[in-house]
């Protein structure tokens, strides 16, 4: 479980995670995602998941804090914010 902080203009370029899926919820701000190759725009209250071999990615628009859960947990943020 994460807690991720982001400045707006911050890239998440495209990358997959083969042995975890994770499910994420914007609490604050506005990011424009890309999962599995579809655009989503996320404001608060959104929530979304990628799946295990899936890429995914996104923007922050806005400075944006945003939870997420791995499963199974995974350390694969570990020293990042």
């Amino acid at each position: 479980f994460i807690e991720a902080h982001r400045v707006k203009g911050q890239v998440d370029p495209l990358h997959v995670h083969e042995d975890h899926e994770s499910v994420a919820y914007l609490i604050k701000g506005k990011l424009k995602l890309n999962i599995g190759g579809q655009e989503y725009i996320a404001t608060p209250g959104t929530a979304w998941m990628h799946p295990a071999g899936v890429a995914h990615g996104c923007v922050a628009l806005e400075e944006s804090i945003q939870l997420e859960v791995k499963s199974p947990p995974r350390q694969t943020w570990v020293g990042r914010s």
